[in-house]
């Protein structure tokens, strides 16, 4: 596991809640009925608009069921690395944990922790020194 591997973690859960908010959209939009007004001509059926739908929906789901295995593999192995940690002041192990565990922003890792949100960042560049330095 590496620094990069680290921020990885962070970066695929964003694409897959962003996935998965793109997916609840194009869900919507597949059992709407679009209006029809009969005094224009389409070209396109809704049936095509239907499909084309739907297969978006098939290839968003494989997408975002590769990145969730990604997402699990990459978890894995920070879970390995936390276990390396050594508590020295209280709280690196939960601060790592929510993290890249739980992918939870700092101002929510500080407020657990009881730190203020800059020296939770600096207890978090610490930790980073010990285990890759």
């Amino acid at each position: 596991m590496t620094k990069e591997e680290l921020m990885r973690i962070l970066a695929i859960d964003k694409r897959i809640k962003a996935q998965k908010r793109t997916l609840a959209e194009l869900r919507e939009e597949s059992t709407c009925i679009p209006a029809f007004n009969s005094d224009e001509r389409v070209q396109t059926s809704a049936r095509d608009n239907s499909m084309a739908i739907c297969r978006q929906i098939v290839d968003l789901e494989r997408e975002i069921g590769k990145n969730t295995e990604t997402l699990k593999a990459l978890k894995q192995s920070a879970e390995d690395l936390i276990k390396q940690i050594k508590e020295r002041h209280g709280g690196e192990i939960t601060l790592m944990r929510m993290r890249y565990l739980e992918c939870r922003p700092w101002h929510d890792i500080a407020t657990v922790i009881g730190y203020t949100w800059r020296h939770t960042l600096r207890i978090h560049g610490v930790i980073l020194a010990t285990l890759f330095d």
